[in-house]
């Protein structure tokens, strides 16, 4: 950027309220939010990580944190490639094109192993929830809880993924690299450059699920950008990281840097703004918005957070610098990978699903139907012509499920099979508020709509009352998928779920054991009995329901050994929460193990 332009740009950052406020040990009386203080002391920390006390502590813990030893290559590999870049004197061209696939690999990885979904890694230091703020998915499923139950993927012990890029292709995150910044017309027209190409900018993919709350989001009319970037492909949304890179040989000053990227970072920060006015979130209370800003020039780096003041209504861009280290040394390094592993797991835990709460606020009004995603079950199309029993092999087993290496014997006269294997199927239909109106469109007629509703509502009567965090809870067992972020189900809300489970032997020998549930939200059993015409249906539907505190005996059968799925399998085996509303004297045996709720002693009988 030639200098007379850089001073014009310099004057407008004061006009637009953009500030760089330096290192933050210099500031005294700080603006940002203070749920951040835990967060900087967080990076702080981790900028003061050794590599050699870090190599030490890969022997000591191995087992518990198999992906240390990962990154304490990666430092190395780092340090190297700094150091070769120097002797080298690349441009900055040359620079990006060595260190930022490295640096930047965890935005762009999976974090969890495809077959037993274990931890690949995980942050040495893992983000928290501002306790102000809490966590409203209910104790078991909060934050705190999934990171305790997070257990290291023991796939290959002996063996561990000796790559990073061996860990499979991240569905949450993408990137684009010098692609140009749209700002308003009044702003445009004020910038010496019409337009500004960070070197890197990284935020969320479009999932369906996060596309069917956007589509959502612009029936309500409201108007809300959501990606800085012109139209052209998949977009890339809610950016939160931007990258601006120069050569160790450049005549560019860090100012400079700074400079050039003002305007980027204050638009990045006003998207997340308008979201977060828009859903009428407190920015005290959530954080409010938060873009990082990492910088380098040659093997200097530095780690920023940008964020929002508002004082006396009028807003303030302001950035503060977190850490700085030359990583041709490896304590920078490893300090600066575990500073992004940190900021990775903030965008995963944190940002994304702050985002996705904040579209489902602003959306909630006009929630006539949250579209199916096509490889969810539970909100799959058309219901008519399903049948209860064993489901389509190929569609529904469970992903990661190993096939019997005796299948390789079969022959005419005679089939072999080892009793260790046995699939496993998972398929439930949840019906809310969001997705009613998608199930009464199954029926073909109005007569045809009331017999599916009193089926329905007959059906719920053999059911027992959960909380929604159990069914993603019973998901995640069955199949190891977390939808404990997708926002499918409210954590708190109640569901009468009835619930089955099967083991048979298939026709070529194969064991399968399987559980089908039906849940339907407590809050709409009145409406359907006016569609279905069933007089009173609370009485009818919900007078002798229990209420359930845990669905956790379901996951025991996943446990159970060779012998006992075996003898369920030939037995045909069946288990069902009929038993539970029809004969209270004589249950099966694991519906008496389900512990209920107090509250259960109170229920009309």
């Amino acid at each position: 950027m030639p200098p007379n332009q850089r001073e014009i740009q310099r004057k407008l950052m004061k006009k637009y309220n953009i500030s760089f406020d330096g290192p933050i040990d210099r500031i005294g009386d700080p603006h940002w939010p203070s749920d951040w203080n835990t967060r900087f002391e967080h990076i702080k920390g981790l900028g003061k990580y050794e590599y050699s006390q870090y190599r030490e502590s890969i022997t000591a813990d191995g087992l518990r944190f198999p992906w240390r030893s990962q990154v304490h290559r990666r430092a190395k590999r780092i340090a190297e490639k700094a150091t070769q870049c120097i002797e080298g004197r690349k441009n900055e061209s040359g620079w990006r094109l060595s260190l930022e696939s490295e640096i930047m690999a965890r935005f762009s990885v999976e974090i969890a192993c495809v077959d037993c979904r274990g931890r690949l890694w995980r942050s040495e230091q893992e983000v928290i929830v501002n306790e102000q703020a809490g966590d409203d998915r209910g104790e078991y499923n909060s934050l705190k809880a999934r990171q305790r139950r997070r257990q290291p993927c023991n796939c290959n012990t002996n063996n561990p993924p000796q790559d990073i890029s061996e860990q499979g292709i991240s569905p949450l995150f993408d990137d684009r690299a010098e692609e140009a910044i749209r700002y308003s017309g009044e702003l445009r027209s004020e910038l010496p450059k019409r337009e500004d190409r960070p070197d890197r900018v990284y935020g969320l993919r479009v999932t369906e699920r996060l596309s069917r709350l956007l589509q959502l989001v612009e029936d309500t009319k409201e108007g809300i950008k959501v990606s800085p970037f012109k139209s052209d492909g998949d977009p890339l949304v809610f950016p939160f990281l931007v990258i601006e890179a120069k050569s160790e040989k450049g005549s560019d000053s860090v100012s400079d840097t700074q400079v050039q990227t003002a305007f980027a970072i204050r638009e990045l920060l006003s998207i997340q703004l308008q979201l977060t006015q828009a859903a009428e979130q407190d920015m005290d209370r959530d954080g409010g918005p938060l873009v990082w800003f990492l910088s380098y020039k040659g093997e200097q780096w530095r780690v920023s957070a940008a964020y929002v003041h508002d004082q006396n209504g009028k807003v303030y861009y302001r950035v503060v610098r977190l850490w700085t280290g030359s990583i041709d040394s490896q304590d920078c390094a490893l300090q600066l990978l575990l500073i992004l592993d940190y900021i990775v797991d903030w965008a995963r835990d944190i940002y994304r699903e702050g985002i996705v709460k904040n579209l489902r606020k602003i959306s909630s009004s006009d929630t006539r139907s949250l579209a199916r995603d096509d490889d969810i079950f539970s909100l799959a199309g058309n219901l008519r012509g399903r049948t209860p029993g064993i489901a389509d092999p190929n569609t529904y087993e469970r992903s990661h499920y190993i096939g019997d290496p005796m299948h390789a014997f079969d022959c005419q006269e005679a089939a072999f099979r080892d009793a260790r294997f046995i699939q496993s199927r998972f398929l439930g239909l949840i019906i809310t508020e969001d997705n009613v109106e998608e199930f009464l469109q199954t029926g073909s007629s109005d007569e045809e709509t009331r017999t599916l509703t009193a089926s329905l509502l007959k059906a719920c009567q053999y059911g027992c009352r959960v909380k929604g965090y159990m069914l993603d809870d019973l998901e995640l067992q069955w199949t190891g998928t977390d939808r404990t972020m997708s926002g499918d189900v409210r954590p708190d809300e109640t569901f009468i779920v009835v619930i089955t489970t099967v083991f048979c032997v298939r026709t070529n020998w194969d064991q399968v054991r399987e559980l089908n549930y039906l849940a339907v939200s407590e809050s709409l059993i009145s409406d359907l009995g006016e569609i279905g015409r069933i007089p009173s249906p609370s009485t009818q539907v919900l007078g002798r329901i229990l209420t359930v505190e845990s669905l956790d005996v379901f996951g025991d059968l996943l446990r159970r050994t060779a012998r006992d799925n075996l003898t369920a399998c030939v037995s045909e085996l069946c288990f069902s929460t009929e038993s539970v509303s029809t004969d209270r004297s004589n249950s099966s045996k694991i519906w008496k193990i389900l512990p209920t709720s107090e509250d259960s002693n109170n229920v009309n009988r």
